[in-house]
């Protein structure tokens, strides 16, 4: 049982090319999250990532502030998201983090929280579901991290590009969305009360009815970090809180 406090956070997409975002997040690790005991990371937390061993400076700084948290005595657990599911063994040594397979079940005041990134969750996607399951297979990872550096990070910014076609229908938006009986499904699957994820950028409490007998649940959706605010879930008091974290 684990009833320390603890933040849950999510798509951060940190990049070099949004500094401000960096100095927010750097900033929250000294200050705001030396409230909790335990710091979960749910996926998307880099923007991209092609290996451990293309790590840039500012990643360096990130993955140092990182550390440095940890060595206060605080706890890590980091979840790659789509963006970032290269993140491999060296980041955990040097971070500190704890790597967490998606989904990943948790513990709190006796019962099942299930975390996981959310892109999983989007099963009306079928194409890009077929695109994850080959991405995310462990031979296929092996030799796109044997690829020279220069080719990994051409595919890497080729896949984080955005579409240039800017009218999304409310089809479409169906389509790129959290399918909820899929959330039940694996709600149920992991006996899981309460259902933590990103990914959609759409931060939400909300309670799901998970079965004919009228049993709820409850699904929390973490918020985006921009350049002057992050959202942030708090355990606290028995409870969980969504909340914003601003430069003060």
């Amino acid at each position: 049982m684990n009833n320390l406090e603890s933040f849950f956070i999510s798509d951060l997409h940190l990049s070099q090319n949004f500094p401000r975002t960096i100095v927010l997040f750097l900033e929250f690790l000294k200050t705001k999250a030396l409230e909790v005991d335990n710091l979960y990371i749910l996926g998307d937390f880099f923007e991209a990532w092609a290996g451990d061993d293309l790590a840039s400076l500012a990643d360096d700084q990130i993955i140092q502030a990182l550390k440095a948290y940890h060595t206060t005595g605080r706890k890590i657990f980091f979840m790659p998201g789509n963006r970032d599911f290269l993140v491999g063994k060296h980041f955990a040594q040097q971070s500190g983090c704890t790597l967490l397979p998606d989904p990943y079940v948790i513990q709190i005041d006796n019962q099942n929280i299930l975390l996981m990134h959310g892109d999983s969750l989007c099963t009306f996607d079928k194409k890009y579901q077929r695109f994850r399951a080959v991405a995310r297979n462990a031979l296929i990872k092996k030799i796109f991290l044997y690829l020279p550096a220069k080719l990994r990070l051409a595919v890497a910014k080729k896949l984080r590009a955005p579409s240039k076609n800017t009218m999304i229908s409310e089809a479409q938006k169906k389509i790129f969305d959290v399918n909820l009986s899929t959330v039940t499904e694996k709600m149920l699957h992991y006996n899981a009360h309460v259902l933590i994820h990103g990914h959609t950028h759409k931060p939400i409490k909300e309670s799901i009815t998970l079965n004919q007998s009228d049993k709820l649940g409850q699904r929390i959706v973490l918020g985006e970090w921009l350049a002057d605010s992050g959202c942030y879930l708090h355990y606290t008091n028995h409870q969980f809180e969504l909340s914003s974290y601003r430069l003060t």
